[in-house]
């Protein structure tokens, strides 16, 4: 293993540009870009490598080419990363690091392996945690985006006091695996889809919001999430589709722009909210500790339902206002 250099004099392949020491990286070397030379370079070599540096004093552009690559650590504190996503994966081991330069928006498909790792922010056009990982997101929002990326999550992802979001129609979206932590995952303008994809456990915040057109999303399975559930958008509205299943969480919110309707159930230990947005259903049961926002939620909902919770802070009113009886 040794560590190399890019020194050369003008913009080239990874595999045919100069190094220091010579010889172009193998297997096992540490890859170092920093200001010995600022030249661009297209990195095409498949290899599985030790750490890769961007360091401060580099202001050139990696560009990665028609190849896949694997790495330990990966730092950035200068120049401009651009990946090949959706077609090309760059797989890490260890902790991505991110404390300058540009790492291009959606560019990169990423892989996170390791155990007990972290990650700073990125915009990446595709993102795995494989089976086993455990990653934690810090800093600013992490994005992941495009209509042919992917965003699985097989492993444990803790997202910090940030947010997680998944934009736009992803090709394929599977959550098996655990997202915990204290910040938001975040479903953005993922415009007339579905949740098919996701059996795991989420226990961290959910929201699906809309920046763009008024978009349907659609449950096609009894939905658990172990956190709070939040419907919401600026301008224009974003449905959750209950299509004839269940939707549980901690608390469910349809906030400003929110819709929540379809026919099926709505179940929460804690709070159900539609004071800003619109709860209505044709059919299915409430189970909630609180209920706030009846009136926006009356309008479309049915003579067969049922609010099923022993707590007093349901009252046989409130269900009568939501137009169905109280089983308390």
């Amino acid at each position: 293993m040794a560590n190399k250099t890019w020194n050369n004099a003008g913009a080239g392949n990874a595999s045919t540009g100069t190094w220091s020491p010579v010889g172009a990286p193998v297997a096992g070397d540490n890859i170092i870009f920093d200001a010995t030379s600022v030249q661009n370079c297209t990195w095409n070599i498949a290899a599985t490598f030790g750490t890769f540096t961007i360091a401060a004093g580099y202001s050139g552009t990696i560009t990665q080419g028609a190849v896949d690559f694997r790495y330990s650590d990966f730092s950035m504190a200068g120049g401009v990363w651009t990946g090949n996503a959706p077609t090309r994966t760059q797989t890490c081991s260890g902790s991505i690091s991110k404390t300058g330069g540009t790492y291009s928006n959606y560019a990169t498909y990423l892989i996170m392996t390791g155990m007990g790792k972290t990650m700073s922010t990125l915009n990446l056009g595709g993102f795995e945690v494989a089976v086993g990982a455990s990653i934690t997101t810090t800093g600013g929002p992490t994005g992941v985006y495009g209509g042919s990326s992917v965003f699985h999550i097989h492993g444990t992802v803790i997202i910090g006091s940030t947010v997680l979001y998944v934009y736009n129609n992803m090709a394929d979206v599977v959550i098996d695996g655990t997202v915990s932590g204290t910040g938001d995952l975040n479903f953005n303008s993922y415009v007339n889809g579905n949740l098919n994809g996701i059996t795991g456990t989420i226990t961290a915040r959910v929201k699906f919001t809309l920046d763009g057109a008024t978009s349907t999303l659609s449950l096609i399975r009894n939905q658990m999430f172990g956190g709070a559930v939040i419907v919401t958008v600026a301008s224009n509205t974003i449905t959750l589709n209950l299509a004839g299943y269940s939707l549980s969480a901690t608390t469910i919110t349809a906030s400003t722009g929110g819709i929540i309707s379809g026919r099926g159930s709505v179940y929460c230990d804690g709070t159900l909210t539609a004071t800003l947005g619109t709860i209505s259903t044709l059919e299915g049961s409430w189970y909630a500790d609180k209920i706030v926002g009846c009136g926006a939620m009356g309008n479309a909902i049915g003579t067969n339902r049922t609010c099923s919770k022993t707590a007093p802070k349901v009252r046989n009113d409130l269900c009568t206002e939501l137009g169905g009886s109280y089983n308390g």
